[in-house]
């Protein structure tokens, strides 16, 4: 798996339940050292996934969405991103891949996993929900993780980070 198996996976638009339809946005970030700036100073939720195929090569599904919306309803459209994803890639390419569960970022991992961003190894998209009169923007960064890189170098294990079952008190 690469980054254009994982690109070539990333719907163009999905139903997200009964919260509208979400669809990648008609305008794209166009230069992905500004977005990382703009993500490190604005108050975003970052919520991060893992993709893993069966010879473990891993990609990463960032998701930010601004912090005054509900962690947990935007956690689960990462979630069917994510799910989207691994679906496609198994379908259309015919890896056998999977998803870690969510992992709430703080902004000091945030700022890590951006610094092992190699822009020639990611992909940014913008989707729009659209739910009714409401449109919310997401952004998403997908990247492949150096083989040299373990997730936990920026994704704690779990007995040292909250993942979203704990972050939302639910653990």
């Amino acid at each position: 798996m690469n980054l254009d198996h994982m690109t070539g996976a990333l719907p163009q638009s999905f139903e997200f339940y009964h919260l509208g339809k979400v669809e990648i946005a008609p305008w794209q970030p166009s230069d992905s050292n500004a977005l990382n700036d703009e993500i490190l100073q604005r108050p975003l939720h970052s919520i991060a996934f893992t993709i893993i195929d069966e010879d473990l090569s891993r990609g990463v599904l960032l998701v930010l969405f601004d912090s005054a919306l509900d962690l947990s309803t935007y956690s689960e459209l990462g979630n069917t991103l994510a799910s989207q994803i691994a679906t496609r890639l198994s379908q259309t390419s015919g890896f056998d891949a999977w998803i870690s569960p969510p992992k709430v970022l703080n902004p000091v991992q945030l700022k890590r996993l951006l610094q092992l961003r190699n822009h020639e190894h990611s992909e940014d998209r913008t989707y729009v929900q659209n739910n009714g009169e409401t449109r919310t923007t997401i952004q998403t960064v997908l990247m492949m993780l150096p083989p040299a890189v373990s997730s936990t170098d920026f994704l704690p294990d779990d007995s040292n980070s909250p993942d979203i079952e704990k972050e939302l008190g639910r653990a």
